[in-house]
């Protein structure tokens, strides 16, 4: 059923947007640390290769993204590698190899301020609850580089850290995590009420037996489809099928009988209306075709085709059923009850006039509201 059909999210795109994103800030912040040390008083050589070679790998890497060569979980697996391997050298190298360089204590404290950015890169990555290990994994990785130097006094002497400095880093980092988490299980948490919700909605909607939208979602639809007919004076068709002599196929044959009826009906009607047009089990053993944008020639065309296929169909065990089908077209001034009335004034025509048959009414008569209270009060 193509009618009221929800989009869902698209967390796979959205991420990847994301990425691109990501993509197009690092190219432009490699090109700014290359101009910025160019410009500078004693430009370096090592930044200045550094960041050019930044440059050409982003950009291939975001050509390729762009081509959908690299899949989102290769480029965030990767980028989150080469993140967390040039932490681990810049803290290694300005805690116990840079000396009294102070371009290395500069990368000390860079890495320390931006590694939170790390831990969120993390949660975009990582799916579920091992999105935290791997967080926590990266915060013990500094932990682990970086307290020995602070607390013991190991490394280079001329070291940026001392421990009271360290300790409010690692606190700031601890409550970033913690954050993280949260807002990872709210989300979580979202994801379940939001698949819940979608399910009863669906559960709300939809026939148990046929699989089919039931009287509410029809009700529904008409209530839109008949609101724009009226707006734009468009064309809007309503058919309303009935199968012959179902009480004497259950009475004879079973329940079980009539409701693998019931199913097989549903998927022929299904498999032989446009995607625009909505199938519904009215209840009971009647079905409602919705059908937008026809007018009443197609409809009755529509209506005869369904009856055609019903009749030559051997539906189960050999056996064969009828439909009868009344049809109503949208008039100015019409609302749903009126649409509805008129149909079922045509089906049961249609009843009483031999079954098996299509049929329409202009204007309801008494004989019409007769045959309509007769049907809808059988006798005991």
């Amino acid at each position: 059923m193509a009618m009221g059909q929800q989009v869902g999210f698209d967390v796979e795109a959205r991420r990847r947007r994301i990425f691109q994103s990501l993509l197009i800030l690092a190219l432009l912040g490699s090109v700014a640390v290359f101009v910025a040390n160019v410009a500078g008083p004693s430009p370096e050589f090592a930044v200045g290769a550094s960041s050019a070679i930044a440059f050409v790998v982003l950009g291939g890497v975001a050509v390729l993204f762009g081509f959908r060569r690299i899949s989102n979980q290769t480029l965030g697996w990767g980028a989150l590698a080469a993140g967390a391997m040039l932490s681990w050298a810049v803290l290694g190298y300005g805690l116990y190899l840079g000396g009294d360089d102070p371009g290395a204590a500069e990368g000390v404290l860079a890495i320390l301020h931006w590694m939170p950015v790390l831990y969120v890169f993390a949660f975009m990555v990582v799916e579920g609850p091992r999105a935290v290990w791997a967080a926590v994994a990266l915060f013990a990785s500094v932990v682990v580089l970086s307290v020995p130097h602070a607390w013991l006094g190991l490394g280079a002497s001329a070291g940026p850290l001392s421990a009271t400095f360290l300790a409010q880093v690692l606190v700031a980092h601890v409550v970033t995590l913690v954050a993280l988490s949260f807002f990872a299980t709210l989300r979580r948490s979202l994801a379940a009420w939001r698949d819940t919700a979608e399910e009863m909605h669906t559960l709300a909607h939809t026939d148990a037996l046929t699989g089919l939208a039931n009287r509410r979602a029809a009700l529904e639809v008409l209530v839109r489809e008949v609101a724009r007919a009226g707006r734009y004076q468009r064309d809007l068709a309503v058919l309303m099928l009935d199968i012959d002599r179902f009480k004497e196929l259950n009475d004879t044959f079973g329940h079980p009988l009539g409701d693998r009826v019931l199913v097989a009906l549903a998927e022929r009607l299904r498999a032989n209306v446009r995607a625009s047009d909505l199938v519904a089990r009215w209840g009971g053993e009647e079905f409602l075709v919705v059908a937008p944008e026809t007018a009443m020639p197609f409809s009755l065309q529509l209506a005869d085709v369904l009856r055609s296929h019903v009749e030559k169909d051997a539906f189960l065990d050999g056996h064969r059923v009828t439909v009868s089908i009344g049809v109503s077209s949208f008039r100015e001034g019409d609302d749903v009850d009126a649409l509805i009335e008129r149909a079922d004034a045509a089906l049961y025509r249609a009843k009483a006039e031999g079954r098996n048959r299509v049929a329409v009414v202009d204007d309801l008569t008494e004989t019409d509201r007769e045959r309509m209270s007769a049907f809808a009060n059988p006798p005991a």
